[in-house]
């Protein structure tokens, strides 16, 4: 090989490897999220705002998610908190659901969010206008398993902010 070919092919390699295992290094954000089973794995994630939010353990025994369903009335509750920051955070939602499939979500909070505007998000303040949805993709009332996605967007008047919470997955014990 001569000199000049190959100082062409060590001035492109180098450049070329170190772009692939950035983008291995750098996942999108997407692609953080826990998977989308129905197995009752315990896990629940979204991203706010484009940014990865998932529970964070609060300790032994305690992975700070929660689901509940009320055959009853046919209500259910699901919630997470992640404890990891420096403030605390908390989503909770629930919807009137007979079965599996898409529901439009009946309460949804968002709490404890960063200055200035630390007080809480409800469903007084989700738009009419959006997308907002809570598939259940398995409801397992004797294995105690229920599994989906979620989308909601809220909304806060007084401080002119605007959650998205997209991409919602969660596969939770009951």
């Amino acid at each position: 090989m001569r000199p000049k070919h190959l100082l062409y092919v060590l001035t492109i390699i180098p450049p070329l490897l170190l772009s692939s295992t950035c983008e291995k290094n750098n996942p999108e954000p997407i692609d953080r999220l826990p998977e989308a089973t129905t197995t009752g794995a315990n896990t629940f994630g979204c991203l706010l705002n484009g940014e990865v939010w998932i529970n964070s353990a609060g300790g032994l025994l305690n992975d700070n998610l929660n689901a509940d369903y009320g055959a009853a009335l046919d209500l259910l509750n699901v919630g997470a908190q992640n404890t990891a920051g420096e403030i605390f955070q908390g989503i909770t939602m629930s919807a009137v659901l007979p079965d599996i499939g898409t529901y439009a979500l009946n309460h949804v909070s968002y709490g404890n969010r960063p200055e200035p505007c630390s007080r809480n998000f409800t469903e007084q303040n989700v738009p009419l206008d959006t997308d907002n949805f809570l598939e259940v993709t398995r409801l397992d009332l004797q294995e105690g398993i229920v599994s989906g996605r979620f989308a909601f967007v809220l909304v806060d008047n007084i401080c002119g902010d605007t959650l998205r919470f997209t991409d919602g997955r969660f596969d939770l014990l009951m």
